[in-house]
């Protein structure tokens, strides 16, 4: 009876070793995470490995959505900047990548919202983004509210073909858009 107990709570035991540690790999923290992406964007030094970066983040990024709360009251906030994952655990807020691409024209690139962006992400190439400027501290929140907490990249072309490029693709997607 008794080794009947102890291998019951060996087993009971290992399970939790083993179960509970993939409780950890499976959080998220995108605060780390984005800690881990402005370190290496900071330390690189050519614009096409700092785009590939970006590319890479703005992809990587897709799989956070935007958090809405499901009851909503008088106290509740209207703005979100919390993103959480696909299993609904917070998970921090993104950094905020902005794209200008004619001098009153600029997109946010977050693919959750608007998943057909790919195709300009996979276009940020250094002769189409002439300027990359990042903002990691207090002046991103300044600048963008809750949505910079995290920081902000600004990437700026003067690239006209592909100004137009982005002007016709985004007049596409409105046009394809249900009138609402």
């Amino acid at each position: 009876m008794k080794l009947k107990i102890i291998i019951s709570i060996l087993f009971l035991l290992a399970n939790q070793l083993f179960f509970g540690q993939n409780k950890v790999v499976d959080s998220c923290d995108l605060n780390s995470k984005n800690i881990q992406w402005k370190a290496s964007f900071e330390n690189e030094s050519k614009i096409e490995m700092k785009l590939k970066l970006i590319r890479e983040k703005i992809i990587s990024d897709s799989i956070y959505r935007e958090y809405k709360p499901k009851i909503i009251t008088k106290c509740t906030p209207t703005l979100y900047s919390e993103s959480i994952d696909k299993n609904g655990n917070n998970c921090g807020v993104k950094i905020l990548f902005a794209l200008n691409y004619s001098k009153k024209k600029s997109i946010i690139l977050d693919l959750n919202k608007n998943p057909e962006y790919l195709f300009i992400v996979e276009k940020l190439i250094e002769i189409n983004i002439h300027k990359i400027y990042p903002i990691f501290n207090k002046s991103a929140e300044a600048l963008y509210g809750i949505y910079g907490k995290s920081g902000v990249v600004i990437l700026t072309s003067e690239n006209r073909k592909f100004a137009k490029e982005i002007k016709k693709f985004i007049r596409n997607i409105e046009h394809k858009k249900p009138n609402g």
